[in-house]
């Protein structure tokens, strides 16, 4: 995104958050990764593939275990089958998290414009930005639906817990999102919890990014 462009969300932000609330919140400013701090999305999935796969041989010991005095000696071909049924399996954990292109952008991004209000912006990279207006009753769902943001990335819920900015996304693929953003009064350090879900059954992948504050 060109500077102008940059120039046009601040006073866009400015606009629609305040002055006063763009100037006090901590959390606004421009970010940068601080890459020896943080853990990429391909890290983190790799060490969370291992660990459900890891899960998985110990459950099926345990199972083996448990069955194996019902059928002492076996059969050689039924203990071929069942190892070849387990190597599908395994293979099948091997979850491709990330989701979306657009998502995997937002997961890599070196750096993040944030300003919140009653209404957060988050610049991602300079070219990828989400506007959402921050629910005031918290993590709390309506009959009406008005404290949900909609846009390219799908269906949001932001709200502000504990000083954090929370944001809550179902991604437009089906897949779940959430993104924590905190930073103490007077910090220069900034920290995102990343919060990822394939589906409704599968689980979930969580991973740490740290920021330093660049202006």
């Amino acid at each position: 995104m060109r500077t102008d462009s940059k120039s046009l969300l601040l006073a866009l932000a400015l606009a629609v958050l305040g002055a006063g609330a763009v100037s006090a919140n901590p959390l606004n400013g421009t970010w940068t990764v601080d890459e020896a701090l943080s853990v990429t999305l391909e890290s983190a999935a790799e060490t969370r593939n291992k660990e459900l796969k890891e899960e998985y041989r110990r459950n099926k010991k345990q199972k083996f275990a448990k069955d194996e005095p019902r059928n002492p000696g076996g059969d050689r071909f039924q203990a071929q089958q069942m190892a070849t049924e387990g190597l599908i399996r395994e293979s099948d954990l091997d979850i491709d998290w990330g989701g979306p292109p657009e998502v995997r952008e937002m997961l890599a991004a070196r750096t993040l414009k944030l300003y919140q209000g009653t209404k957060a912006v988050i610049l991602y990279d300079g070219d990828r930005r989400r506007m959402l207006a921050i629910n005031p009753a918290g993590k709390a769902y309506s009959v009406s639906g008005t404290e949900l943001n909609q846009d390219e990335i799908g269906r949001s819920m932001a709200y502000v817990e504990d000083g954090a900015l929370v944001v809550e996304t179902e991604i437009y693929n089906g897949d779940k999102l959430l993104e924590r953003f905190t930073c103490a009064e007077g910090s220069n350090e900034l920290t995102v919890q990343i919060r990822l879900k394939e589906g409704r059954r599968r689980p979930w992948l969580e991973f740490e990014r740290v920021f330093r504050r660049a202006d």
